[in-house]
């Protein structure tokens, strides 16, 4: 069994603030579990209302929703996401949520270089 020191046990995001009504809160990986990961992790909460604006990237990304529901915008098409779905962004692919729901939208978002 692994100790949680030697797993890279993480208890908390390092936050930031968006003006359109995210939160986004990445985790420092690198140095915790080894010197570098292939990967980004964070969480994303989308007040009532708010959104995540539309950008694209050259990464790729995985979205995997856990609470509430959002209007998803992906190149210009719209749908509806909700917790239990888990969307995927191909590199340079624009997309976008709202929360059009009644609760907060939280998502854990996972990116990495293609």
């Amino acid at each position: 069994m692994t100790s949680m020191s030697q797993a890279g046990y993480i208890s908390q995001p390092v936050a930031t603030s968006e003006t359109s009504g995210s939160e986004v809160g990445i985790f420092e990986l690198a140095n915790i579990i080894r010197p570098t990961v292939p990967f980004t992790l964070a969480t994303v909460t989308v007040s009532v209302g708010g959104a995540v604006d539309p950008h694209s990237h050259g990464v790729r990304e995985i979205w995997m929703l856990t609470h509430g529901r959002g209007l998803l915008t992906i190149d210009g098409e719209r749908s509806v996401a909700q917790a239990g779905d888990v969307l995927y962004f191909e590199s340079h692919q624009s997309h976008q949520i709202t929360n059009d729901g009644d609760l907060p939208l939280r998502f854990l978002s996972i990116w990495w270089q293609p």
